[in-house]
């Protein structure tokens, strides 16, 4: 090889290795998970028989969004849901509470055009106290799947960017009862299978909103392996040459 030709082959070399590097380290930054999903009040005390309500709160922090779903978990022998009333932040289109202890909610924007941004509150789950307990009103929630609460960046794969880690619970205390002390292990205990009814049988249960087709992880994991393909490539080209 003469020299004008080898060192062709290095610059090709080396920004095969500078274009690695990009396609490594973009998605990362790309998928920051910010967006978190709260409630209010965070803790109660109610004497049984009483109605009160919890409001499901977003909170994009610097994110715009196109939807979330609300997948909520709460024991059924301490609560019981009678109602959920809309909220103004996103268009609710999906509520369900006919499973004992579970709660299904999907909100999107009225527009896609027009997506949000900010903290407000997409419905508020009014709850009666059934008998005396304690229990933790929690999000369903696993990174990477789609079947548990989620919020849908504004994006044209709509990647869920919803940090997990940083959800709220609600702790409620009925009558004599006390506040769990452990963690509780309730109706979709936020493992992705969607929860499971009062009898025990799992129930696997879609995205409400539908935007959300496949999980951002499986599509991060696809953009890093083709990074690492190419920087090998580069490293190789380079390591021959020199």
């Amino acid at each position: 090889m003469n020299k004008s030709n080898k060192k062709l082959s290095f610059w090709l070399a080396q920004n095969l290795m500078i274009l690695s590097l990009v396609l490594f380290l973009a998605p990362v930054y790309s998928l920051t998970r910010a967006a978190t999903l709260k409630f209010d009040p965070l803790s109660a005390h109610k004497e049984v028989g009483e109605a009160f309500e919890i409001k499901v709160i977003v909170d994009t922090d610097t994110k715009k969004i196109l939807g979330v779903d609300a997948i909520i978990s709460y024991d059924p022998n301490v609560l019981e849901v009678v109602g959920i009333n809309d909220g103004t932040f996103l268009k609710v289109i999906h509520k369900e509470f006919g499973t004992a202890g579970r709660v299904n909610l999907g909100a999107v924007v009225e527009d896609p055009a027009s997506d949000k941004d900010g903290k407000d509150v997409i419905a508020s789950i009014v709850f009666k106290a059934k008998a005396d307990g304690g229990t933790d009103i929690k999000y369903i929630c696993d990174l990477g799947e789609t079947n548990e609460s989620n919020i849908a960046e504004s994006s044209i794969d709509a990647n869920d960017i919803i940090e997990c880690a940083q959800n709220d619970k609600s702790t409620i205390t009925v009558g004599k009862g006390v506040a769990p002390t452990s963690s509780q292990t309730p109706p979709g205990k936020g493992d992705g299978t969607g929860g499971a009814t009062a009898s025990g049988t799992t129930v696997k249960t879609a995205s409400p909103t539908g935007l959300l087709k496949g999980g951002s992880f499986e599509n991060l994991m696809g953009v890093v392996f083709i990074g690492i393909l190419f920087l090998g490539l580069g490293w190789g080209i380079r390591h021959i040459l020199l």
